[in-house]
Protein backbone atom coordinates (compact mmCIF):
# COMPACT_ATOMS: atom_id res chain seq x y z
CA UNK A 1 0.00 0.00 0.00
CA UNK A 2 1.32 3.42 -0.90
CA UNK A 3 1.38 6.29 1.56
CA UNK A 4 -0.92 8.18 -0.81
CA UNK A 5 -3.57 5.45 -0.58
CA UNK A 6 -3.12 5.09 3.18
CA UNK A 7 -3.71 8.83 3.66
CA UNK A 8 -6.75 8.70 1.40
CA UNK A 9 -8.24 5.74 3.28
CA UNK A 10 -7.86 7.50 6.61
CA UNK A 11 -9.29 10.72 5.18
CA UNK A 12 -12.61 8.92 4.62
CA UNK A 13 -13.10 8.20 8.34
CA UNK A 14 -15.74 10.94 8.77
CA UNK A 15 -17.93 9.25 6.16
CA UNK A 16 -17.60 5.88 7.87
CA UNK A 17 -15.00 4.93 5.25
CA UNK A 18 -17.83 4.84 2.67
CA UNK A 19 -16.94 5.84 -0.88
CA UNK A 20 -18.60 7.74 -3.69
CA UNK A 21 -18.24 6.56 -7.28
CA UNK A 22 -15.61 9.24 -7.93
CA UNK A 23 -13.63 8.12 -4.88
CA UNK A 24 -13.80 4.49 -6.00
CA UNK A 25 -12.36 5.53 -9.36
CA UNK A 26 -9.52 7.27 -7.49
CA UNK A 27 -8.85 4.10 -5.50
CA UNK A 28 -8.74 2.05 -8.73
CA UNK A 29 -6.08 4.44 -10.07
CA UNK A 30 -4.04 4.19 -6.86
CA UNK A 31 -4.34 0.43 -6.25
CA UNK A 32 -6.70 -1.61 -8.39
CA UNK A 33 -6.44 -4.60 -6.00
CA UNK A 34 -7.51 -2.64 -2.92
CA UNK A 35 -10.29 -4.63 -1.23
CA UNK A 36 -13.65 -2.90 -0.91
CA UNK A 37 -16.59 -4.02 1.20
CA UNK A 38 -19.89 -4.10 -0.71
CA UNK A 39 -23.12 -3.94 1.29
CA UNK A 40 -26.12 -4.85 -0.79
CA UNK A 41 -29.78 -5.36 0.05
CA UNK A 42 -29.45 -9.11 0.56
CA UNK A 43 -25.73 -9.76 0.98
CA UNK A 44 -22.31 -8.33 1.64
CA UNK A 45 -18.96 -9.25 0.17
CA UNK A 46 -15.50 -7.90 -0.47
CA UNK A 47 -13.79 -7.64 -3.85
CA UNK A 48 -10.89 -5.80 -5.48
CA UNK A 49 -11.69 -2.26 -6.57
CA UNK A 50 -10.91 -3.09 -10.20
CA UNK A 51 -14.17 -5.06 -10.47
CA UNK A 52 -16.38 -2.11 -9.53
CA UNK A 53 -18.16 -1.72 -12.88
CA UNK A 54 -18.62 -5.45 -13.42
CA UNK A 55 -19.95 -6.11 -9.92
CA UNK A 56 -22.26 -3.10 -9.96
CA UNK A 57 -23.78 -4.44 -13.17
CA UNK A 58 -24.05 -8.01 -11.83
CA UNK A 59 -25.72 -6.95 -8.58
CA UNK A 60 -28.29 -4.91 -10.51
CA UNK A 61 -29.00 -7.69 -12.99
CA UNK A 62 -29.49 -10.08 -10.08
CA UNK A 63 -32.34 -7.92 -8.79
CA UNK A 64 -30.43 -6.54 -5.80
CA UNK A 65 -29.04 -3.07 -5.08
CA UNK A 66 -25.82 -1.69 -3.64
CA UNK A 67 -26.43 0.09 -0.37
CA UNK A 68 -22.87 1.33 0.06
CA UNK A 69 -19.24 0.51 -0.63
CA UNK A 70 -16.48 1.10 1.88
CA UNK A 71 -12.95 0.04 2.74
CA UNK A 72 -12.53 -3.30 4.50
CA UNK A 73 -11.30 -3.34 8.09
CA UNK A 74 -8.07 -4.97 6.87
CA UNK A 75 -7.40 -2.08 4.47
CA UNK A 76 -8.10 0.46 7.22
CA UNK A 77 -5.77 -1.32 9.67
CA UNK A 78 -3.06 -1.57 7.03
CA UNK A 79 -3.39 2.15 6.26
CA UNK A 80 -3.02 2.99 9.96
CA UNK A 81 0.09 0.85 10.31
CA UNK A 82 1.55 2.28 7.09
CA UNK A 83 1.46 5.81 8.52
CA UNK A 84 2.75 5.06 12.02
Amino acid sequence: MTKELAKFILSTKNSGYMLSEAEIRMVINMDRLCQLLWRCGTCRFSAPAQYYDTLLNMVGKGGDYVRDISFTRQEIDQAKSELT
